[in-house]
């Protein structure tokens, strides 16, 4: 992990801080018609880079869940909307959110004057640290 904040692409919905203004800017949550918050975070991420916001995750900062690990509540609804949510995703941004390899040149090109690609080059591990 990082030892300070650092930029990133969409931090999990959990626990998010967002500016009044900045909010008004990026809008409400996409409506997938679910009753949970599926690729809500990866959208609202990439709504902000696209118009030239950063996104932060400070690694200090721990959120602490009473339920214990591994499934859900919603598993079942997940499982249920999941296809259908993917789908509407990547036609609204023309790619998939988990983001294959073959559609980074897509990516760069399409994004290139917004903050979505800044990080397509890097590594996984290639911090870029908040100063």
């Amino acid at each position: 992990f990082p030892n300070a904040p650092v930029k990133c692409h969409a931090p999990f919905n959990h626990f998010v801080l967002i500016e009044m203004d900045k909010l008004k800017r990026i809008g409400e949550c996409e409506n997938w018609q679910t009753h949970n918050a599926l690729l809500v975070d990866e959208d609202w991420g990439l709504r902000a880079l696209e118009l030239g916001l950063h996104n932060v995750w400070v690694p200090d900062i721990e959120y602490i869940h009473y339920r214990l690990r591994g499934g859900s509540r919603s598993s079942e609804q997940i499982a249920e909307y999941s296809e259908r949510v993917h789908k509407l995703f990547f036609e609204k941004w023309g790619f998939d959110s988990e983001g294959r390899v073959e559609e980074l040149d897509f990516i760069k090109e399409k994004y290139k004057n917004t903050n979505i690609p800044w990080s397509i080059d890097r590594k996984s591990y290639d911090w870029d640290y908040i100063r």
